[in-house]
């Protein structure tokens, strides 16, 4: 679990020799920066890309986890945490540290890639980890249902302050807003505890209760709490008393979680595409403001554009207000792409490891290196056509 020097070939970020700096036209993606891991010397290839503040972490399915600035690509740690075993969770920043879930245990390093300590949850870890101050709420195993636990890092034994039980498996992370917890079971039924684990809303065993197994991970900000769920549908409910505010019925079950920006909930439907929601105004069954068809993953955004992963991995540049795709990218070997809800910057990576910074380029004299040419637009609009409503 020791961190490891930069001695994997490559592993520095690089422009390769082909890329010239150039005017780019607008309706472009630029490379900002590359950083080639080159996993497949080592048999092994890119399992996710999660942004965590200023920090990129590029997860392998060997459990390799590589820490870059997000800012410049510039490495900053390369880790073997639990290699070969169960795979690690996404990373959780607990103040100065990093906590990596794995297995039944959460592995501490600082934020320099030093192992600090072996935080051990007793239990098989089932869902990804939130964090409230120093404790981190994660969903564990148990042979007659799950239980969330509270992991407290400040304790030096027996980690968990508490667990509360549910009757079935508890796969979706959790969400905090406002000191309180909120998390989903497979049973379909979603819960709201304090820090101290009482229960937070006026319902029957404080929970709400939805038509279908949840696996989406639980999203929370002031517009309420949200939650995907197989019976189709997108809940939003009220962070205090549990009661719908609105929901958006879908055509298939849903196993992917909400995104969450200012004024949207991104939803990926599958065999379908990604549906914009309006978070902030409509009716009690919330219309789609459109969908992208064939979309599989939000990626980012910025004032103008949506950018969404296509079906053959392609990026898509969509209008904001209508879903239009007005511009994509021509190559398909983008294997992973971490969710950015800050900025229009792309994060993505090939199979290999080659990850990169992806900057948008939508207004004229911009100079960079031009590695992901536009389709034209009225191919863009031919290959994709009736791809919006």
């Amino acid at each position: 679990m020791a961190a490891l020097a930069f001695i994997c070939s490559g592993c520095t970020t690089t422009r390769a020799e082909n890329d010239k700096i150039a005017l780019v036209p607008v309706n472009s993606l630029a490379k900002s920066w590359n950083l080639p891991l080159n996993l497949s010397s080592r048999k092994d290839a890119i399992r996710g890309l999660y942004l965590r503040d200023d920090t990129l972490f590029a997860h392998s399915q060997r459990n390799r986890v590589t820490a870059m600035s997000a800012a410049d690509g510039k490495p900053l740690y390369a880790i073997d945490i639990t290699p070969d075993q169960v795979p690690v969770k996404p990373p959780i920043i607990v103040k100065d540290r990093v906590a990596f879930p794995t297995g039944a245990s959460i592995e501490l390093y600082s934020k320099s890639g030093k192992f600090i300590e072996s935080a051990s949850t007793k239990r098989s870890i089932r869902s990804p980890g939130t964090v409230l101050n120093t404790t981190i709420y994660i969903g564990l195993d148990y042979p007659a249902g799950g239980r969330l636990a509270a992991i407290d890092l400040t304790r030096r034994f027996d980690r968990a302050r508490w667990e509360t039980m549910t009757r079935y498996g508890i796969s979706a992370a959790p969400a905090v807003y406002q000191n309180l917890i909120y998390f989903a079971d497979e049973g379909g039924a979603v819960y709201a505890i304090s820090e101290d684990k009482a229960p937070a809303w006026p319902l029957d065993h404080s929970a709400f209760q939805t038509d279908g197994r949840i696996v989406a991970d639980v999203k929370a900000d002031d517009g309420g709490i949200y939650v995907a769920s197989m019976d189709t549908k997108v809940y939003c409910l009220d962070p205090g008393s549990g009661r719908l505010r609105w929901q958006y019925y879908s055509l298939s079950p849903l196993v992917e979680s909400p995104v969450i920006t200012a004024d949207t909930v991104y939803q990926v439907v599958p065999n379908v595409g990604v549906v914009a929601i309006d978070k902030v105004t409509g009716k009690m069954n919330r219309d789609a403001k459109w969908t992208v068809k064939g979309a599989t993953r939000f990626i980012s955004q910025d004032d103008k554009h949506v950018y969404l992963r296509g079906q053959n991995n392609e990026i898509l540049a969509c209008d904001r207000a209508t879903g239009e795709v007005k511009f994509k990218s021509q190559r398909n070997d983008l294997a992973a792409f971490a969710i950015n809800t800050k900025d229009g910057m792309i994060y993505a990576s090939t199979r290999d490891g080659n990850v990169m910074a992806i900057k948008p380029v939508t207004t004229p004299g911009v100079m960079g290196t031009m590695v992901l040419a536009p389709v034209p637009l009225n191919e863009a609009l031919a290959s994709t056509a009736g791809a919006t409503r």
